[in-house]
């Protein structure tokens, strides 16, 4: 009989070692559900961080891209206006009569 009863505490013993090794893995596993939820909601935070900043960056660039190819016409349109207006000129007094009228029509 008193081996019998020492079987049971013995198995009551497992069986406590057990429940509590499984309460501290519960926990264990609650933690680190817990850490991941965090990282993952921290990661999905940089994340749209970074697509709004993409998007705003996206949006700068299209605007300099329009402006550019607004420069980019002003800057074509200017050399031909200049080439069809300008006649070349021989000697540099009739070079500096030219520029000195282009600057007073131009301003």
């Amino acid at each position: 009989m008193w081996l019998y009863k020492s079987r049971e505490v013995y198995e009551v013993q497992q069986i406590a070692q057990f429940t509590i090794l499984m309460i501290t893995g519960r926990e264990v596993v609650r933690q680190q559900l817990r850490t991941l939820r965090e990282q993952w909601e921290t990661y999905s935070d940089n994340l749209n961080d970074t697509l709004r900043h993409l998007d705003t960056t996206l949006a700068q660039w299209a605007i300099f891209h329009d402006l550019y190819a607004q420069l980019e016409k002003w800057v074509q349109d200017t050399e031909h206006h200049l080439l069809a207006e300008v006649q070349l000129k021989n000697t540099l007094p009739e070079k500096k009569a030219q520029l000195q009228e282009y600057k007073v029509g131009v301003l």
